[in-house]
């Protein structure tokens, strides 16, 4: 069967029913689908969730979001503090291991704690590794923390699947299972790979193939 390939970009799928779940992540979707009754300890209403690169931490956050009508937080309001004129708002600030402002995220903490908001936190890694605040540090520390795992068999067939889907690429069964042998267990690196062989695929007008991801791949 011939495969017919337009350049039209990726189409993200952030559904609740996209988000891919196995053993590396179920604990950590499953504690968000409890929200909001995740206790009511003094800290109980952040959480803050850590995974490498594209292992799913905003599409997360997008469904959390939606649930609980989360805002999102980002430097410049950190440095501005609008988010006080949020009232009784959920947030959601992400990537905080790319933030460079401590005082600025502490005081923000120290807003939601104080006023009982939800927050959810995302980051490439953990709190121990950020910070030099110590107010920060103690504060980070003292939170909620839940780990995507990396992927197992079954997560990296899943994101295969679900990386060709979104870019509207139709492969073959023997091909998910030929780069399932080969991949990296990584979620950048899958990632990568499928950006790889889709940019390659338009680019010789060649469907993606064994043969084909053999030639590219110089295997």
């Amino acid at each position: 069967m011939n495969q017919y390939l337009l350049d039209i970009g990726k189409l993200n799928s952030f559904d609740e029913d996209d988000y891919i779940v196995t053993e590396s992540n179920i604990e950590v979707i499953k504690w968000m689908c409890q929200w909001p009754n995740w206790g009511d300890g003094i800290y109980n209403n952040i959480t803050f969730i850590v995974g490498e690169k594209s292992s799913g931490k905003t599409h997360l956050s997008q469904i959390w979001s939606k649930k609980s009508e989360a805002i999102y937080v980002k430097q410049e309001d950190l440095s501005s503090k609008s988010y006080l004129a949020q009232g009784d708002k959920n947030f959601v600030l992400e990537d905080v291991d790319l933030l460079s402002c401590e005082k600025d995220i502490f005081h923000f903490i120290e807003h939601v704690i104080n006023n009982k908001n939800y927050l959810v936190i995302t980051s490439g890694k953990s709190p121990r590794d950020l910070f030099t605040l110590p107010d920060l540090c103690s504060r980070l520390n003292s939170l909620l923390l839940m780990k995507i795992r990396k992927p197992d068999s079954v997560m990296v067939e899943q994101i295969l699947v679900k990386y060709f889907s979104d870019r509207q690429i139709s492969v073959s069964e023997s091909v998910i299972k030929y780069l399932i042998a080969r991949v990296d267990f990584r979620y950048k690196s899958i990632s990568e790979l499928v950006e790889k062989l889709d940019t390659s695929s338009l680019e010789s007008q060649k469907s993606i193939s064994i043969p084909f991801i053999k030639s590219i791949l110089n295997l």
